[in-house]
């Protein structure tokens, strides 16, 4: 093999590489978008859970507070 033919073959290795490397990248960034979307939605589900718990304690504390006020 000359030094023109390899290369040759040395310019078509490493484009088969590249492709596979930014086939693999733009796999991984949909990835990480769909991870993103799904960490959102689950911060969205924690604050209404929070939200849903607070307002039960404040429920529970004004009820609470009502009742010791009828019992005296």
């Amino acid at each position: 093999m000359n030094l023109e033919t390899e290369l040759a073959v040395h310019e078509q290795v490493c484009e088969e590489r590249y492709k596979n490397i930014n086939q693999r990248l733009d796999q991984l960034e949909h990835k990480f978008d769909s991870l993103d979307s799904k960490i959102d939605a689950f911060k969205n589900d924690i604050y209404k859970i929070m939200i849903g718990c607070a307002t039960s304690i404040i429920v529970c504390l004004i009820t609470v507070a009502v009742t010791i006020l009828i019992k005296h």
